[in-house]
């Protein structure tokens, strides 16, 4: 073989050689640099745990920002509504310029309803403040009927609608939870307050109705430790016996009435309902009393429907 031909051999391998090593070495390279990568993800990959405190963190966040938002827009259309109207007379406030913001505020939070019923109690006796101030308690009390009760009693006397809001507030909590609004009212201690006898009078007969309609064997069971609480009156238990119609439920709740020391209290208002409705039925248990039972009115009350029934017998 000739110099020549040993020369290019040469120059061939040595090409191949050279190409064999770069390659090789750009491989290692790119090899590297997956790995090297592939640490790196692993180093910047969090923990399934930290990745949920941040989702959370950044929902309530959003969430603050939400609310926030929500409770400007509504006090600044509160605002506006009192401030276009806040020398205006109660007979120009209509039932529609009101209605919006029972969903306006049904969108406020506890806290923010109870700030905004004190702000509108004191700017009393603004008509359009009053106004507001009925929804604002109403919608409070399905969160917190204790607090709007009690953000209604402290209401100045002078406020003519102070026991409306009180009433209307009982009144919802007494429909959404009878048995706990009762609880409230028997141990609530009014002798000492000015709202004795709204309490005894309208509160206890709120609540009774609201109870008698869900469950009437543990209205009558309340009537009866009422009635030996001193915390039940004539007013009371006419307004209970108006929602009743059966003979039976009038009877069960006049056998009530009897056997308590303080039976004067409704039993002849009862017995003139149940006249009213079934004069035959009333007429028939009031000649099944003792004679101790009948008392003056109660006889004279009977004997009055009697009259009535056989006049139009007559006729």
């Amino acid at each position: 073989m000739s110099s020549k031909t040993w020369g290019i051999c040469l120059v061939s391998c040595a090409v191949s050689f050279s190409a064999g090593f770069y390659l090789k070495g750009s491989q290692v390279a790119i090899n590297d640099s997956s790995n090297l990568n592939d640490l790196n993800g692993t180093v910047s990959q969090q923990s399934p745990s930290e990745q949920a405190v941040k989702s959370y963190e950044k929902t309530k966040l959003h969430t603050r920002n939400q609310n926030l938002f929500t409770e400007k827009v509504v006090l600044d259309k509160v605002d506006d509504f009192l401030s276009r109207n806040k020398n205006i007379h109660f007979l120009n406030i209509t039932n529609k310029m009101v209605a919006p913001f029972y969903q306006l505020l049904s969108e406020l939070d506890e806290y923010q309803l109870q700030q905004k019923a004190e702000n509108l109690v004191d700017q009393l006796p603004n008509y359009a403040a009053s106004r507001l101030l009925v929804i604002t308690l109403e919608t409070l009390a399905e969160l917190q009927p204790q607090k709007a009760l009690e953000i209604s009693m402290s209401i100045s006397d002078e406020y003519y609608d102070k026991y409306a809001n009180i009433q209307s507030v009982f009144s919802i909590w007494s429909a959404s939870s009878p048995e706990e609004a009762l609880e409230w009212y028997a141990s609530e201690d009014f002798s000492q307050t000015q709202h004795l006898h709204f309490a005894k009078d309208i509160l206890s007969a709120t609540v009774l109705n609201h109870l008698y309609n869900k469950n009437k064997s543990l209205a009558l069971t309340k009537v009866s430790e009422l009635l030996q609480q001193n915390k039940l009156t004539a007013f009371a238990m006419e307004r209970l016996s108006e929602s009743i119609n059966q003979s039976n439920e009038f009877r069960s709740l006049l056998d009530v009435l009897s056997v308590s020391q303080f039976h004067d209290s409704g039993m002849v208002e009862v017995t003139a309902q149940w006249f009213a409705k079934a004069p035959q039925d009333a007429a028939a248990w009031v000649n099944m009393l003792d004679e101790e039972q009948k008392s003056p009115r109660l006889f004279n009350l009977a004997l009055k429907k009697l009259d009535q029934i056989r006049t139009k017998i007559c006729i």
